[in-house]
């Protein structure tokens, strides 16, 4: 593996051994070494041989052990994102087999089952939720639904709160920090996402970018550029917006030229640049619900999307009906330079294309801004657990050690075997995976939004005529309402 993968949780595992070997600390006597994670010791780790899976794997997941008696651990999931939790058999696909194997180790430590989920289009996810709590019944121990809906379904109290639920360490590194820091709220969270779910790392936002047309350009080094921390949205921009050529010898603009930048405008993906540049819609404060979209910023950057996007030769902008998966097929028609889209496509579209390919994080706001932050579209799996669930203890211990050896396993399978023989053909690329991954963020107003909130509402806003502050007059007072009908779930008890 890689010296400039390891994150900054193994970075702590390794120099508490390293500090461990080198003072007269009661780990060091004892052999054992105790991380700020879960709080407890694990396994004795030596600084000199420790490599980053050895480090991993050294991470206690924390669980008793348990015999639940060979009882099934049945789920139900969106039909896109099947293998979050299932696959039938070893394929020989690598990351279909750590999947396979991950079930497996869970099973036969707690004597369960893991039958083959119940896999539906995510808009019916609800309608087997609701009628199967509406009826008392206990049906399933996990629900693995879309984010948005999901988001909706919590205002029917269809799900339990998580902390209520034994063996869950939020403070563990396979639940995503931002996603426990902002979407907590009166001690409870009915929505979480962990490394159970491939499709929280699949679903993260990108910059593709073309490495060849880059070079023939003569742009800089783009991979240097984010590392320095000056990957801004005016860097990209200026880039993208005067590289343009007829190519098709009609004239006229067209989509059969050469651009410099394919702009799809959906809610998700205009949420990820307003994420990108640091600009929340919403968030809980005071236990009361702010707008935080109302700001300078806000205006600020419409003004400047809006010139880029709609006023520049150099970038094609489809303002609706084009999706993620559509700008990765724009991509590879080589007519593009840059394109934004998810990892996902990473694996399957972008391969096709000839030209060598990069991947960039979306743009920060200006150099000041202290980091790159990439939104995940709302396409991603969340774990909820239905109210009717019995068999809380179970739930509890296989929610957990499923996300731990996830992380342990599956996640590194993912990062080394698929990205590296795939597309990350080089350290730079690597690093540029390190910094979208490491940079996740999803949030209350995201979360919960269900489609009522600010996500699908900014690209109505963004690809209008209206000015900000009329938008905002008239689409507040529902935002709002939306958002306080959520937060009375979690600020009051569930009858």
């Amino acid at each position: 593996m890689k010296p400039t993968r390891v994150c900054a949780m193994l970075l702590a595992i390794l120099a508490a051994a390293s500090a461990a070997l080198t003072s007269c600390s009661d780990a060091a006597d004892s052999g054992t070494v105790t991380t700020e994670a879960d709080g407890e010791t694990t396994a004795p780790v030596t600084a000199l041989e420790t490599t980053e899976e050895d480090a991993r794997r050294a991470v206690s997941d924390n669980v008793p052990e348990f015999d639940f008696g060979g009882a099934p651990f049945r789920t139900i999931t969106q039909d896109s994102t099947v293998n979050d939790i299932w696959v039938k058999e070893e394929t020989g696909d690598i990351l279909d087999d750590a999947i396979y194997a991950r079930n497996r180790t869970v099973e036969e430590r707690f004597n369960i089952t893991i039958p083959e989920v119940l896999a539906v289009p995510f808009g019916e996810i609800s309608n087997y939720v609701k009628k199967s709590v509406n009826a008392g019944d206990d049906a399933y121990e996990l629900v693995i639904g879309q984010m948005e809906q999901s988001g909706k379904d919590v205002l029917g109290g269809y799900f339990m709160n998580w902390y209520d639920l034994p063996h869950i360490n939020f403070k563990q590194p396979w639940y995503p920090s931002t996603l426990v820091e902002e979407a907590t709220v009166n001690d409870k969270m009915f929505i979480i996402a962990s490394d159970l779910s491939l499709s929280y790392i699949l679903y993260t936002y990108c910059i593709y970018y073309d490495k060849v047309a880059a070079s023939n350009y003569d742009l800089p080094d783009l991979y240097q550029i984010v590392d320095d921390g000056k990957w801004t949205v005016d860097t990209m921009f200026s880039l993208a917006k005067d590289i343009y050529t007829d190519t098709d010898g009609s004239n006229d603009r067209s989509e059969g030229d050469y651009f410099g930048m394919y702009a799809s405008l959906d809610g998700c993906t205009v949420s990820a640049y307003f994420y990108g540049i640091d600009q929340p819609y919403a968030s809980v404060k005071n236990d009361a619900v702010s707008m935080d979209v109302n700001s300078d910023k806000t205006v600020s950057a419409l003004e400047v999307f809006r010139e880029n996007f709609f006023e520049t030769d150099g970038i094609w902008s489809a303002k609706s009906g084009v999706t993620t998966q559509g700008a990765a097929n724009e991509f590879i028609t080589g007519n593009y330079l840059f394109a934004p889209s998810i990892i996902k496509y990473s694996l399957y579209q972008l391969r096709e294309t000839e030209n060598e390919w990069g991947i960039l994080p979306f743009p920060k706001w200006d150099e000041a801004q202290d980091r790159y932050y990439s939104a995940i579209d709302a396409g991603a799996s969340v774990l909820t657990v239905p109210t009717t669930a019995q068999n809380t203890e179970m739930i509890g211990a296989v929610v957990e050690v499923l996300s731990a050896e996830s992380w342990k396993t599956v996640m590194p399978t993912f990062y080394d075997t698929v990205m590296d023989s795939k597309i990350a053909n080089d350290e730079g690329t690597v690093r540029m995976l390190d910094t979208i991954f490491d940079s996740r963020v999803i949030d209350f107003a995201y979360l919960y939004d269900g489609w009522e909130g600010w996500v699908f509402k900014m690209q109505s806003l963004l690809t209008g005529t209206q000015d900000f502050a009329s938008f905002y007059a008239k689409e507040e007072k529902r935002v709002s309402k939306h958002y306080e009908k959520v937060l009375d779930i979690f600020l009051n008890d569930l009858e």
